[in-house]
């Protein structure tokens, strides 16, 4: 089992950013969430300070030097004050295999950084290989309940990827889950499990134990080591899976409010990886297709794993109705529902470019044409990506820049 000796600016991301040796959930102090993290991290970096450096600082030093109020400087010293028992602790669960990793540390997923920004988790804790964390894969996820012919769709799908040498990621969970890691390991491939459940109580589980020794299996978890499964933990947790992966396929989905779709939903509001959805006709799955997943071929034998990691990141279709000064506007497409993103984004292109003929900002954009703001973020991004606008920083506006023959370009800074 691979097992991670804890860095002088790991122990200081643990100690703020985690529950670790805190005394369980009614401890008198709160361990920072990632976005308070996130927000003291780059005070640190702009006082030219390390995370380590709040090890040797009293409260008042840390007003001083990253210029925080009294009561975080306050809290922040009594988390930091745990040091022998983090250690304690950090060693008792290498002993079971379970290893702890920072935004601190160099193997940290940097996808995570990437796409998840301010929400990515502080730490993780993991068992098994952490390099699978950042190896090419396809989350595969969908409903616990699901019939015997999803679950041999996603165990085909764990088997096809693990003959081409990509992992799996996934929830771990009984169903869609369970089977699409157990196709992937029944091939000799490699899956990442994003638990919701104890770790501790899963590293000690036979099968998942001999998994993670012969290096197949890595079960990764932003929460504690000893917390129990939580429905709200379930749901925090899906956009892991989105993010350590280069796409996702959801194999079944219920047309309620569910993990699966809320998850499904948050990855194509925010634009992380292309969305695929299992084409059977079922109300849940085709739900997301209209919303602007890419559908899948209902049988695996004709899906092509290259295509689904090339896509382009899938964006929800959602467009309001133009107001009312706009809507005798000829120029203005009335758009009800369209699962192409492709066609929809050259179409209303053309007209986002004639309100870009002076700097406007993705809100300016998004009240002018009605348009969500997701969904206006999503087509300048877009844009930038096909060099037909150009972007200022610091405040963040788009404009068109005129190239030969009325193309555009844009250049993102």
């Amino acid at each position: 089992m691979t097992t991670l000796p804890i860095s002088a600016e790991g122990q200081a991301v643990a100690l703020a950013a985690s529950s670790l040796a805190l005394g369980g959930p009614r401890s008198s102090v709160k361990p920072l969430s990632a976005t308070e993290w996130h927000a003291l991290s780059r005070q640190i970096h702009h006082a030219d300070l390390r995370p380590r450096n709040l090890l040797h600082m009293g409260p008042e030093e840390m007003r001083e030097r990253i210029d925080i109020g009294p009561d975080l400087a306050d809290r922040l010293s009594m988390l930091l004050s745990r040091g022998g028992q983090l250690a304690v602790e950090v060693e008792r669960l290498s002993s079971v295999g379970i290893w702890v990793l920072t935004r601190a540390d160099d193997s940290y997923p940097a996808a995570l950084r990437r796409r998840l920004g301010a929400q990515a988790p502080p730490v993780l804790f993991g068992a098994g290989r952490t390099d699978a964390l950042s190896a090419p894969g396809l989350a595969v996820v969908g409903s616990r309940n699901v019939d015997d012919a999803g679950l041999e769709y996603a165990g085909a799908l764990g088997r096809l990827c693990a003959e081409q040498s990509l992992s799996i990621v996934s929830g771990g969970a009984r169903g869609v889950d369970s089977a699409a890691m157990g196709g992937a390991l029944e091939r000799g491939g490699v899956a990442v499990g994003v638990t919701v459940d104890s770790l501790e109580k899963l590293v000690r589980k036979r099968d998942y134990r001999m998994s993670i020794a012969e290096e197949q299996l890595t079960l990764v978890t932003p929460f504690d080591p000893a917390t129990r499964w939580y429905a709200g933990n379930a749901m925090r947790r899906n956009r892991l899976i989105y993010a350590l992966a280069q796409a996702a396929v959801v194999v079944a989905s219920s047309i309620e409010r569910s993990g699966t779709r809320a998850g499904a939903i948050e990855d194509l509001e925010s634009g992380w990886v292309p969305l695929h959805v299992r084409d059977d006709g079922t109300p849940g799955n085709l739900d997301l297709i209209r919303s602007g997943a890419s559908p899948l071929p209902p049988l695996v034998s004709e899906v092509e794993i290259g295509e689904l990691l090339a896509a382009r990141p899938s964006v929800k279709v959602e467009i309001r109705p133009a107001p009312p000064e706009l809507k005798a506007a000829p120029e203005v497409p009335e758009i009800l529902a369209a699962p192409d993103s492709e066609e929809i984004f050259h179409l209303v292109w053309p007209i986002i470019a004639r309100h870009l003929d002076e700097p406007r900002t993705e809100r300016d954009i998004a009240r002018h044409l009605g348009l969500e703001p997701t969904q206006a973020r999503a087509w300048l991004h877009r844009a930038v990506e096909e060099g037909q606008a150009e972007v200022s920083d610091r405040p963040k506006r788009y404009v068109c820049r005129p190239v030969d023959a009325g193309q555009l370009r844009l250049i993102e800074s």
